[in-house]
């Protein structure tokens, strides 16, 4: 109802200024009170004004006007509400309430409907939209309880619910119809009120058992007029009928949260639908906790996920389901009450990559022991596809072999450090619907890297070859760590032996290349002089006291492998040229790690 002024913001604004009329009669032949109370939109909530008790004599009918008080009111408002009590019995006092406009030409009148009406619940009406016509919703909460509201815009075949609508004890809300169309925001089903929609009608229904109020006027400003619609369609409220979770899936990150959200369905005496977000009043759970948690205290509904998989979570609500013709209590309309629970449920898929971190590489070698190829999984199993790809790292491994939610990572070349240039990722498919990537995997490719001189050389005589040279070295991985296990290895020359002056004549004769496993990473070379029987050109001698003989006999190239006791297979790690002098061998011409 406009009163005074109305505000900029009030649905009746430009129209004029408005004095609501209470009219009142008395139906009985004993004297009684009346008491008027205004209830207006206030800065905290639902404010009231309430007039001294008025007299009404027997038989009597009084027009009540309302100006006397708007002085008290904290004008100007944007519409108010009318409530009026009465001292006799129910049904001893009828009234109507009209709001005149100052200069007379134009009355807004309001049906009045009585809090204790088992009907007062529900409403249907039809509404229109043009250059000057404007659609208004008005809804009051007659009880002393907070009321939700079923509702649904319908307008070119196309529903419209809002499902998060409530009315505090006394309060009134109005829901401009041009304004929801206009907004173009799609409900929870993604529809919109169609942008050109000029007709339609609006359906709304009480869900608890609370007397609420609704009226839809339709105002013709340039032609002064303004319709009332109130019909009402259902005694009893809706009935719960089942119980949704919002989204139905959705993939999640480790650590990532979204909030999940319930949405019960409730039906009419018509069988009619309507909805109302419930995320808030259910019982909230998740049937896999090391997958993904949920909330059930504030926020409800929010889902943190923990850890990959899928996780189902649930929620429960407990509605009222209604039947009419009977009141027992809790009930305080022709209808009894049974309190089914409700339950929804969806998934929350948490994408994550699981399986070794670390794949050995020994240039095409598998020597036992060493994992040269890798499975990684993706979680959750079970999706529509895995797409699997490198975030870096691409020139250092491979994928091969993917099945399901499976594939094989083969290191192609060593890591410079631990999980910094492999990295991998997966993007899930779900079967549900949408996609989600993973965090990127780190893979370290591990494998051989150098050989370190550990600094010990033995030289002794040999009456056979003349003498040996023992030379040792580890074996160290790109990561500088020691092999802890056995591992091949093998030397193979990479020139034939080229004889040193004054030699040139020598029938000292190339060694044959050899390969070995070691049970730790270090191993030695053992290099001779040549058979004295041969006979030996120059003859080779033991180790010349107390250096070293300076004469050298014949060189060739040399490199060490590992990973393999073949000669020539595996990763390399040190070049170097082999050099034979008459009393003793060395490696000469270092280079380690060798490219």
């Amino acid at each position: 109802m406009p009163i005074g002024t109305p505000s900029k913001d009030s649905p009746f604004s430009g129209t004029g200024t408005f004095v609501p009329h209470v009219i009142v009669r008395n139906l009985t032949a004993a004297a009684q009170a009346v008491t008027i109370t205004i209830e207006y939109p206030g800065e905290d909530g639902p404010a009231q004004a309430a007039l001294p008790p008025l007299p009404l004599e027997a038989y009597r009918t009084k027009d009540i006007p309302l100006d006397s008080v708007l002085g008290s009111l904290p004008l100007p408002l944007p519409f108010c509400s009318i409530r009026i009590q009465y001292s006799g019995p129910p049904g001893s006092v009828i009234g109507e309430v009209s709001s005149v406009e100052s200069k007379g030409d134009l009355v807004i009148d309001s049906r009045l409907a009585n809090e204790g009406d088992g009907w007062a619940g529900s409403g249907a009406h039809p509404w229109h939209l043009d250059d000057q016509t404007e659609s208004v919703l008005f809804l009051t909460n007659m009880g002393d309880k907070d009321a939700e509201i079923g509702f649904r815009v319908q307008a070119e075949g196309v529903p419209y619910y809002l499902i998060d609508l409530s009315l505090k004890p006394h309060e009134t809300k109005t829901i401009d119809l041009r304004k929801l169309r206009d907004a173009q925001k799609p409900d929870f089903q993604g529809n919109k009120i169609p942008a050109g929609a000029t007709d339609g009608s609006v359906l709304w229904i009480r869900l608890q058992d609370v007397p609420v109020m609704g009226r839809l006027v339709v105002m013709q400003r340039h032609k002064g007029l303004a319709s009332n619609y109130d019909c009402q369609y259902c005694i009893c409220p809706p009935s719960i009928d089942s119980l949704s979770v919002s989204p139905s899936s959705y993939g999640l990150l480790p650590v990532q949260t979204h909030p999940y959200t319930s949405r019960a369905t409730y039906k009419d005496c018509n069988g009619s639908s309507t909805y109302y977000d419930r995320t808030s009043n259910s019982t909230w759970s998740s049937n896999n906790t090391p997958v993904a948690t949920v909330n059930d205290s504030a926020p409800k509904g929010l889902v943190t996920a923990v850890a990959g998989g899928s996780a189902s979570i649930g929620a429960t609500y407990v509605g009222i389901l209604y039947m009419p013709n009977c009141q027992p209590p809790p009930c305080h309309v022709p209808c009894i009450c049974y309190y089914p629970a409700k339950n929804g449920g969806g998934t929350a898929d948490v994408v994550t990559i699981s399986g070794p971190q670390t794949v050995w590489w020994f240039n095409g070698q598998n020597p036992s022991g060493y994992t040269t190829s890798i499975q990684l999984t993706a979680n959750p199993a079970g999706q529509s596809q895995y797409t699997w790809a490198f975030s870096a790292g691409s020139d250092k491994a491979t994928f091969s072999g993917q099945s399901g939610n499976t594939i094989n990572l083969t290191g192609t070349a060593l890591s410079v450090a631990p999980g910094a240039d492999v990295k991998v990722k997966v993007t899930v498919t779900f079967s549900g619907g949408g996609s989600k990537t993973s965090s990127d995997y780190p893979i370290t490719v591990r494998g051989p890297k150098k050989v370190v001189a550990t600094g010990r050389i033995d030289d002794y005589s040999d009456s056979t070859y003349g003498y040996f040279s023992d030379v040792y070295y580890t074996i160290r991985d790109n990561l500088d760590q020691t092999f802890a296990q056995s591992i091949g290895l093998n030397e193979h020359w990479t020139s034939s032996a080229v004889p040193d002056a004054p030699f040139e004549g020598t029938n000292w004769r190339q060694g044959i290349a050899e390969g070995t496993t070691t049970s730790t990473s270090q191993f030695y070379d053992h290099m001779g002089g040549e058979a004295i029987s041969l006979p030996a050109i120059p003859t080779p001698t033991g180790p010349c006291q107390p250096t070293r003989c300076t004469q050298k006999v014949q060189h060739w190239g040399q490199e060490w492998l590992v990973g393999s006791e073949t000669v020539g297979a595996g990763a390399r790690v040190q070049t170097d040229t082999l050099q034979k002098y008459k009393d003793h061998a060395r490696h000469e011409g270092i280079v380690s790690p060798a490219p």
